[in-house]
């Protein structure tokens, strides 16, 4: 499944928020503009990923988190590593991990983790999910 920057962006939100939210009060967290998020949320709802209903709150419909999930925790799993293998400074690690996480597979993902002994938390941003099965784009590229 593809997704754009803006798109991954708005999923990690809602991922990190855990509850239901009106674009209303996202706009202010995310910095952008009600129409520009309107717009966004739509394209996520058609894709599955997102319950929303104009006007009304919006979460991540189960597809939605599982898709967040996966880029958070290679995201994360690359801020760990990058801070404690490496010794980078924190906000640069994860500006870094943002750019890498894309083209990270999670084969390789896999090994980070198990390399750093299946760590539970970015040292600067929070939890790193842990898979309870396949990668999930995996099995989209699988058909199941």
């Amino acid at each position: 499944m593809k997704l754009s920057t803006a798109e991954k962006h708005l999923l990690w939100f809602l991922y990190d928020w855990i509850r239901p939210i009106r674009p209303g009060d996202m706009k202010e967290h995310l910095k952008l503009k009600h129409p520009t998020l309107n717009s966004q949320l739509e394209v996520l709802k058609k894709k599955g990923l997102v319950s929303w209903k104009k006007y009304g709150p919006a979460s991540l419909t189960q597809l939605g988190r599982m898709v967040a999930s996966h880029h958070v925790r290679h995201t994360r799993l690359l801020e760990f590593f990058l801070i404690n293998t490496l010794s980078i400074d924190e906000e640069v690690a994860h500006e870094e991990s943002i750019t890498l996480a894309p083209m990270v597979s999670c084969r390789l993902a896999d090994a980070i983790n198990s390399f750093l002994n299946n760590p539970e938390r970015s040292p600067c941003c929070g939890e790193i999910p842990q898979l309870e099965e396949r990668c999930v784009f995996e099995k989209q590229e699988e058909g199941i």
